[in-house]
């Protein structure tokens, strides 16, 4: 039997540099993170941040502009918000919103109040319109913002590529999707947590035999810099997922611009200095050779 160490890497985020403050006061000071870009909701990827503040709290925009009102597509009247500069930064549920067309200095003029019942204000940031949407997490842009707990994988789950088939941890073969659940509660700087999973930033795999010798070099697809469009949700979101509970497909690629690569596997059929989609002809020619596999669980913090 040769033991197979799978390791699961993942990246959280903790940003120094200081591209614009926070949209609710203190400006220059972190706010709590209730909810993060990309997290699994029914049907659809959670499209912004959540930022902790009390009902009827007052938001400002984060950059001086005139304001355009919307209807955000959900249709619920507390999900509207206000936007600007060609529909880069969205502010979601909003009460007592400025009249559309008003001129805002940032940081000075109140453009709307938290609705009640709302408990935050959900802020979302984009590129050259509504697409793509990107992290306001990322370097550059919110600050100051650190996290200061790890994420957490909870245990790892294969599948036979493309069904629903779970198989035996000891007896992998053929192509293979790989399922980690993990999580994290985002406690930042100030305390705050989220009080439930939300969503880590990036997650990837490797794997290795017992002796430390990488035997597939690290692979990592899932990265929320921005998300994929909803058509592709079931290849990030495993069955099983839910608002806090979180299984990723680490195996596929949903960001790759070719679409018939963004539904991955890991290939234990892969041909010796073969790419993953190359099979052997024989046993002997495999770098997997399709054996008993036992596998132990192994997680890296990179920060």
């Amino acid at each position: 039997m040769r033991r197979i160490l799978i390791i699961i890497l993942f990246l959280i985020i903790g940003i120094n540099a200081y591209s614009y403050d926070w949209p609710v006061k203190v400006f220059s000071h972190q706010h709590g993170i209730n909810a993060t870009l990309g997290e699994y909701r029914p049907g659809h990827f959670h499209n912004g941040v959540d930022i902790n503040a009390a009902d009827s709290t007052p938001v400002y925009s984060v950059v001086t502009d005139t304001m355009r009102t919307f209807d955000d597509p959900y249709g619920n009247h507390n999900n509207d918000g206000i936007l600007t500069k060609d529909s880069v930064y969205w502010y979601i549920h909003l009460d007592q919103r400025v009249p559309d067309s008003t001129y805002i200095h940032a940081y000075t003029d109140s453009i709307g109040i938290i609705y009640t019942g709302e408990g935050h204000l959900h802020f979302r940031e984009g590129l050259n319109g509504a697409h793509p949407i990107i992290n306001p997490l990322r370097t550059g842009a919110l600050a100051p913002y650190v996290d200061s707990t790890n994420p957490h994988v909870d245990s790892i789950l294969f599948y036979r590529q493309g069904a629903s088939t779970q198989l035996n941890n000891d007896s992998l073969n053929g192509k293979v999707d790989i399922v980690s659940i993990a999580g994290d509660t985002r406690t930042d700087a100030t305390g705050h947590s989220a009080g439930h999973n939300v969503s880590v930033y990036r997650i990837g795999y490797e794997v290795k035999d017992t002796a430390g010798n990488t035997v597939k070099p690290y692979w990592e697809k899932v990265m929320f810099d921005s998300i994929p469009s909803s058509s592709y949700f079931s290849l990030v979101y495993a069955d099983g997922s839910s608002d806090t509970h979180f299984r990723y497909y680490i195996t596929n690629d949903v960001f790759n611009p070719v679409s018939n690569l963004k539904n991955r596997y890991w290939n234990t059929k892969q041909k010796v200095g073969e790419p993953d989609s190359v099979d052997a002809d024989s046993i002997e020619e495999a770098k997997f050779k399709e054996i008993m596999l036992d596998f132990s669980l192994k997680y890296n913090i990179i920060k």
